[in-house]
Parts: structure tokens; sequence; C-alpha cells
């Protein structure tokens, strides 16, 4: 199911239907772009779609993310293709959380379906081409190229980001109440210290 999707998401142009003994479970049928295809794909409306185009140093980012206020439990939702391959990359997952780091709640994740078209010549030519794991010679452009695109697109006003933040604080707030709450005993808070009068022998 998550290779159909992000294939689906990858390739636009190609029509994918994918049916059971029920029926039908998706359909890309109609839809030629990637914000069109993804709210389709994970149920979203437009406005929590946003649309991902930047190029630095010869590195272009293109595809859609998720607005600030849709998240998600894990990182499953981050798809990946580099120069038209399907790929898994720590290093592009982080750039990417860490562009949204201001505005989601701790342990959150982003809907983020990239396509990173890039210099061969900058990649590892030790790496099999088949497999999914992948290495950069310049690690550093990548990660700065993907996080300035996403935070690119994340263009929130102040207000909204300001409502974000507080949106976080109450959140890790909260958590913490809770985790005390269920702690085995009782958390008293310390009292004002009294003044005592000196100790005095009555023998």
């Amino acid at each position: 199911m998550r290779l159909i999707q992000q294939m689906a998401c990858h390739y636009p142009q190609i029509d994918f239907i994918l049916s059971d003994k029920n029926g039908e479970i998706l359909s890309t049928v109609g839809f030629q772009d990637v914000p069109s295809i993804a709210s389709t794909l994970f149920s979203l409306s437009s406005d929590q779609i946003l649309d991902v185009s930047s190029t630095f140093h010869d590195i272009k980012v293109s595809g859609a993310i998720s607005a600030p206020t849709t998240h998600f439990p894990n990182r499953q939702k981050l798809l990946i293709a580099l120069n038209g391959r399907l790929i898994k990359s720590p290093l592009i997952q982080k750039s990417i959380t860490q562009a949204y780091a201001d505005v989601l709640v701790p342990s959150r994740f982003p809907l983020a379906i990239l396509s990173i078209e890039m210099p061969p010549q900058t990649l590892d030519v030790n790496v099999h081409p088949k497999k999914e794991e992948i290495k950069f010679l310049q690690t550093d452009i990548i990660y700065q190229a993907v996080r300035r695109a996403v935070k690119s697109a994340l263009q929130v006003p102040d207000k909204v980001w300001e409502e974000m933040r507080t949106a976080i604080q109450d959140s890790a707030a909260t958590q913490v109440s809770s985790s005390i709450s269920k702690m085995p005993y009782q958390v008293i808070p310390a009292q004002p210290t009294t003044s005592m009068k000196p100790f005095t022998d009555s023998k």
C-alpha cells in the first residue's frame, strides 16, 4: 500500500488503481499534479497541502507538504524521490522535520512528498543504483536545499506562527502535567519556611 502511494505521488503522469476482491482501494485516475494526488490518497483538503518548488546550488526540490496544522504520529508519510528513484534518507528526513521544528508539537511529523533533482556527480558512486539508501558527497548542501525548500513553502504569517508556538507550549505543559499525575507518589508543593525558635534543653 505504501509503495503504491509513493509511486502514485512521484509519478503523477501515470494513473494508478489498486483494488482487491472487495473493490477499489485507491485510484489516481484524472489527477495529474502532486497536491491533488496527495489530497486524494491521504484524505486531505486543498487547504492542508502546500506546494514546494525551490532550487539551491543546482539542487531542485519540488512536490508538496502538509500545512503545519496537519501532522501525523510517525515518519511514514515522508516520501522522497531522488532523480526519479524512490529513496530512504535519514538526512533528508531530518532536514524536513527541522524545517517544521517551530510549528509542530513534539513527536508529530508532517506529510512530505518531495522529488529532488541533482547532478549525479554529487552522489556516492559506490552505492548500488537499486538500493533505497543513498549517500551524498556534500551532505550540508543537500540538507540546506531541502530545508530551505520546505521553509519557503511554509510561508506562515507571524500571527499564525505565534498561535502555533503557544499551542506547542500548551501541549508540552499538558504532557508534563499528565506525567506528574501518573506518578506513584504525590508531589506536594514546597511550603514557605517559617522562623524556628532555638532549641533549649529543659533539664
